[in-house]
């Protein structure tokens, strides 16, 4: 059941070109191989009992927690990852009214809090070739992770890399679950205010409980309401800094709070919203 990751660092790419590498492994077996110490990666800028610091071989700087490996700050901005999920609104709880599903997006309580999804015990840091990875996890409690996550920094790129999997998404108690990863920089300022793509072109500016074309004075989702299209990329920013989040595929994102963004990123939902798929979106699968 043992697997082995190869990675290494492809140079002289052309644009719009086409290069293929060829892998063989000769030499002795992947057991006799000893990993690279912590402490002595080149990457590894300084470590305690409390904190490690990983660079990316330049000027990019992450401070990590060593017990539960999350993100503490990027450079000297305090930036914290988080996962949480928001309950789907299900008729079946919450009394007559439009169910969250395939089309509709809607937390079962309007202005529902993001409910925060607990780190759980093992965490690794695994040193490579051209980086250092952060493997975590994360679920309702220690004892049931359903998020594994890796961050991944690579010598040389100017940007943090996070790969996860969510799922299968629990539905023991009958309820679905919106799954969002979050990112705190609560040092920007940003006033209700971010930006989020315009199918990969031109970024426009949303403001937080406002629409432009019409007086948004009813406020009727404060959650859902405030979620746009991320189809590339969702970013924040005040006069001192900037946070910016690049998807690799089409998201719902927003900043429901100041000092965050987050990115909708796998949903489960049990109750159809009866838009014409006439099923639940009931993902019973991880991805």
């Amino acid at each position: 059941d043992e697997y082995q990751i190869v990675e290494f660092t492809a140079l002289n790419l052309r644009p719009l070109g086409l290069t293929t590498y060829r892998i063989s492994y000769s030499g002795p077996s992947p057991q006799d191989h000893k990993q690279v110490a912590l402490e002595s990666s080149k990457f590894v800028q300084a470590m305690n009992a409390a904190t490690i610091a990983i660079s990316n071989g330049q000027d990019l700087v992450v401070t990590f927690d060593r017990q539960s490996g999350q993100m503490q700050t990027i450079g000297d901005v305090e930036v914290f990852a988080e996962w949480g999920y928001y309950v789907p609104y299900d008729a079946f709880f919450d009394g007559d009214g439009q169910n969250s599903g395939a089309y509709i997006f809607r937390p079962s309580q309007a202005n529902q809090t993001l409910k925060m999804m607990q780190p759980c015990p093992e965490v690794q840091f695994i040193p490579t070739s051209v980086g250092v990875e952060v493997h975590t996890s994360y679920g309702d409690d220690p004892n049931n992770c359903w998020v594994q996550q890796i961050v991944k920094l690579v010598e040389g790129h100017p940007w943090i890399e996070f790969e996860y999997t969510v799922g299968p998404v629990p539905i023991e108690n009958g309820r679905g679950k919106e799954v969002v990863s979050r990112f705190v920089a609560s040092g920007i300022g940003n006033n209700g205010v971010f930006y989020t793509d315009s199918n990969g072109r031109a970024f426009l500016k949303r403001t937080r409980d406002y629409r432009p074309s019409w007086n948004y004075s009813e406020i009727y989702e404060p959650v859902a309401g405030n979620y746009y299209p991320v189809n590339a990329a969702i970013y924040m920013e005040d006069a001192n800094a900037s946070l910016a989040v690049l998807t690799d595929r089409s998201r719902g994102g927003s900043s429901i709070l100041d000092g965050t963004l987050e990115v909708m990123v796998q949903r489960r939902t049990v109750a159809d919203d009866s838009r014409g798929v006439d099923e639940a979106l009931n993902e019973t699968a991880g991805g």
